[in-house]
């Protein structure tokens, strides 16, 4: 940041270990991706290459190689590995990643069901070849997800040598971390919180309104997902404390008591004109 403000948060520089702000790649253009890219690189770690950018005019490689210029790390969206192993083709797919010089590797299950003993199976063998990010739950509410087994997917996806834990929040923002309002399921947060180390745990949430909610929680590096391109300053704003909702969030008492506005106060006032 060019201004100087005492008691902000200390920001690592990329590469970072946390804080992890993942962009949401939809197949925007490379010329605006580019214009994007020189104002924002610095605020985005990952980026998640959706089936979107695959079915856009632009070249892939053209994009992987742009990405990579920002050192911003691509990874493809997990559904594009669902839908390999539904056509008894991860190998392949793998193979594919390697030759697009792709080193991250999601594997989901969030629309498919794939047993946790098959999936730790693929996360160990792949695990030497990829950084790999194991995204634990269902992509919709109505899909079948065992919530009573959170430990017991993170515990094996850490053990099978994943490198991060992602938490599924849905396209639309309804899962079982997010519901039909927007919100974030605060007790299976707190319980998934539990589980597994702060700095390995990458949450999806793209509303503003559930990232201030992770922010305020657990603190500003916490590992953010699902960021659109157009949002991405807004969310590293929130990051480091420059927004009305985090604003007060790192302040000793002493700067803020008697300074914070409540409610407003009503005056009568008998205006003649």
């Amino acid at each position: 940041m060019n201004i100087e403000l005492s008691h902000l948060p200390l920001r690592e520089q990329k590469p970072r270990t946390k804080g992890f702000t993942v962009l949401e790649d939809t197949g925007e253009s490379l010329s605006a991706l580019d214009q994007w890219l020189q104002t924002a690189a610095h605020c985005i770690d990952y980026v998640r290459l959706t089936p979107q950018s695959f079915v856009s005019q632009q070249a892939i490689k053209d994009r992987i190689s742009l990405y990579t210029s920002y050192a911003v790390i691509p990874f493809i969206s997990g559904l594009l590995f669902e839908a390999a192993y539904l056509r008894s083709h991860v190998h392949e797919y793998l193979k594919t990643l390697q030759s697009l010089s792709i080193t991250c590797l999601e594997i989901s299950d969030g629309t498919i069901e794939i047993p946790y003993t098959e999936k730790a199976q693929i996360m160990k063998q792949y695990s030497t070849s990829f950084d790999v990010i194991a995204k634990i739950g269902a992509a919709k509410k109505e899909y079948k997800f065992h919530t009573d087994n959170w430990r017991l997917y993170i515990d094996s996806a850490l053990q099978s040598g994943a490198k991060h834990i992602m938490i599924e929040g849905g396209e639309a923002g309804a899962s079982q971390l997010i519901n039909g309002q927007l919100q974030i399921n605060e007790i299976l947060a707190h319980g998934i919180a539990k589980y597994a180390p702060t700095e390995s745990l990458i949450w999806e949430a793209p509303e503003i309104a559930q990232q201030i909610w992770l922010l305020n929680q657990y603190g500003s590096t916490v590992n953010i997902a699902g960021i659109q391109l157009n949002k991405i300053l807004e969310t590293e704003s929130i990051r480091q404390g420059l927004s009305i909702h985090t604003l007060l969030q790192y302040l000793p008492p002493q700067l803020s008591v008697g300074k914070v506005r409540e409610l407003d106060t009503i005056y009568n006032f008998d205006w003649q004109i």
